[in-house]
């Protein structure tokens, strides 16, 4: 190949390089804690993407609140604790008047993120259960799921780095004294592209390249 030729090669190689997104593996992130623990925040860092969650509901809620989020061996939800007693994690008991059920959070990334899917990991004293994931004209509902499904995104969910996202979990709580709760776990999320540091990595290696085939003319 001649000089020219490999010059031109480099070049659109290079370009190639800049111009596409770069490789991104699946984050799962754990959502579990073992003992279980009542959180005002959650975060929680994986592969150098870190995730943020609250629960704005917990603010000025009539009956105090342990915390609003909870973690346990069997996975991650919103958290209402009623009077100085009995805790809810969802539905179910009659003493939580409409309005204060605890059914959702919010959650934000470090990085931009297309939401892959999540492990319905407990299901128990709800029926007609739902969970809406929704930021700004974005908006994703899975329903008719049973406990240990894996609900997939059917369309991409991208967000950009740090931009809420909401969850809200619905559904009808059966149980007359227990809470139904619904936890999710295994949050999978694809990272964005690697912008300035793909380029930048592009730009090395087309100077490389252009150094290489300048050398190859000269001899």
């Amino acid at each position: 190949m001649s000089p020219t030729k490999q010059f031109i090669a480099a070049s659109l190689l290079a370009g190639a390089m800049i111009s596409a997104p770069a490789m991104a593996f699946p984050v799962v992130f754990d959502l579990t804690s073992n003992p279980e623990v009542n959180l005002p925040t959650y975060s929680k860092t994986v592969s150098g993407l870190t995730l943020d969650i609250d629960n704005p509901q917990a603010t000025g809620n009539v009956f105090p609140a342990a915390g609003g989020l909870n973690s346990s061996p069997t996975g991650f939800c919103a958290f209402l604790q009623v009077g100085t007693a009995g805790s809810r994690c969802y539905y179910g008991s009659p003493e939580i008047p409409v309005g204060n059920k605890f059914t959702g959070f919010d959650l934000s990334f470090s990085s931009d993120v297309t939401l892959q899917s999540l492990l319905i990991s407990r299901l128990v004293g709800v029926q007609n259960s739902s969970i809406t994931f929704t930021s700004g004209a974005l908006t994703q509902t899975f329903t008719n799921f049973v406990e240990g499904q894996t609900l997939t995104f059917p369309t991409p969910f991208t967000v950009s780095a740090n931009t809420i996202i909401n969850v809200v979990t619905d559904g009808i709580g059966i149980s007359p004294v227990n809470d139904g709760v619904i936890r999710i776990n295994n949050l999978t999320v694809v990272p964005g592209p690697l912008g300035i540091l793909g380029a930048a990595t592009a730009f090395n290696f087309s100077r490389k390249l252009r150094r290489a085939t300048r050398k190859s003319a000269l001899n």
